[in-house]
């Protein structure tokens, strides 16, 4: 593959990778629950945001599954998620994350099934694959805003915007939002600053107790100077509208 495509980037696939772990632990008598915790973990790998964050989810997977001491094979399988799937990740413009051969056979089949199974020139099939990928492109971009074939994951709810916002980004502004949500990047939480810039806290959010009602408004107020005290600092008395 590398001879005949040596300036494309190679990604291995998440799926054969996981399905070799599953076999390969339980041989060595894991259980279906603990080796399902252990793929889940190790999913979270290659959505790591840096090396450091990388390093200390593969500490994590030791410590967690084999009580701080390294699985030969688990081990094996973290550097080829490291060098054949993170890695890429972080330089390449576009590979989606938990990249799977699916995402190419479901291309073949979409390839075969407009072709009619035959051969055709070279030129139609790149018109083809061209149209495919376009008309997909924009069902996929739909799911930003609810609508399409495609709906957002549960992971990626908060990349949902309505549909005025999106068509009001520039075509930059939505290839960039396209990219950190295939990739993977978290989407930045909301900073306040202090007025003076020294202090920057995370916005906070009010959230409600599942069936909890909200509270009743607060009632509206008016402050009434007596005219008696003008000669005196204005005290003010708060009368409260019934």
């Amino acid at each position: 593959m590398s001879a005949v495509f040596d300036k494309s980037n190679h990604v291995l696939c998440t799926r054969h990778l996981q399905l070799n772990l599953v076999k390969n632990m339980k041989n060595k008598g894991m259980s279906d629950k603990e080796v399902g915790r252990l793929r889940d973990d190790l999913n979270a790998l290659v959505t790591a945001n840096s090396e450091p964050e990388f390093e200390f989810l593969q500490q994590k997977i030791c410590d967690k599954h084999f009580n701080g001491t390294n699985d030969n094979y688990v081990m094996n399988t973290m550097e080829k998620l490291r060098q054949c799937v993170w890695s890429v990740s972080q330089t390449v413009e576009y590979v989606p994350i938990n990249f799977k051969t699916n995402h190419n056979e479901s291309m073949n089949n979409l390839l075969k099934y407009y072709t009619d199974h035959e051969p055709k020139p070279l030129k139609s099939v790149v018109d083809i694959v061209t149209n495919i990928q376009k008309i997909q492109h924009e069902d996929i971009l739909s799911a930003f805003y609810g609508e399409g074939n495609y709906e957002l994951s549960k992971e990626r709810l908060n990349y949902r915007v309505s549909k005025g916002a999106w068509l009001k980004m520039s075509e930059k502004d939505r290839k960039d939002y396209y990219k950190k949500l295939i990739t993977g990047v978290k989407k930045p939480k909301k900073i306040v600053q202090s007025s003076d810039g020294e202090v920057q806290l995370e916005e906070a959010h009010v959230r409600m107790k599942p069936g909890q009602r909200r509270g009743p408004r607060r009632e509206p107020q008016t402050t009434v100077h007596l005219p008696y005290f003008q000669d005196r600092t204005a005290a003010e008395i708060t009368l409260v509208h019934f």
